[in-house]
């Protein structure tokens, strides 16, 4: 409980703090910040002030990636881990917690799952990616898509449920 807590105030006052920061400026403060907050990040990430970060879980965001704008990490209790030179765009949601489906409350117990990005990944804009994917090196997920399982490495792919489009040299 204390651990959840104090990781808890962290990424609150560090969001607060970053809201007050232009939104493309001071990234090595931003990253100083966030590794303050449990949000662990490698050399040269950029992220927009506006990205937000919650629960308790690590989050770990690889050198030369960047988060856009009103971006959203959650890591309930397991990581979330981003590789090097990932580009996520403007309104991604990252979630790695969820729930069972229950009998008279449909929203059952909870559960959070390890989601990885694979280096050189991009995410499109307003992309959803659920609790437990992992997605392989030098993808590309399209603007608007939903991952619901593993993607593998070098192919592009779009959709709700986002599905294959192609295979990338």
């Amino acid at each position: 409980m204390k651990r959840y807590f104090s990781i808890s105030l962290r990424r609150w006052v560090i969001s607060k703090i970053m809201s007050a920061l232009p939104l493309t400026r001071f990234y090595a403060f931003k990253r100083v910040l966030l590794n303050f907050a449990n949000v662990y990040t490698s050399k040269n990430v950029r992220v927009v002030s506006n990205a937000r970060f919650y629960g308790i879980g690590d989050i770990t965001i690889g050198s030369n990636s960047f988060i856009g704008h009103e971006v959203l990490i959650v890591a309930a209790t397991e990581p979330v881990i981003i590789g090097d030179n990932v580009d996520i765009g403007p309104r991604v949601c990252i979630v790695n917690g969820s729930h069972y489906i229950g009998s008279e409350r449909r929203a059952g117990i909870g559960y959070s799952k390890k989601i990885v990005i694979g280096s050189g990944t991009w995410i499109g804009a307003c992309a959803v990616i659920v609790a437990g994917v992992q997605i392989g090196e030098r993808s590309v997920i399209g603007a608007g898509s939903v991952v619901v399982k593993d993607i593998a490495s070098s192919i592009l792919v779009a959709g709700n449920p986002c599905k294959f489009i192609k295979t990338l040299e």
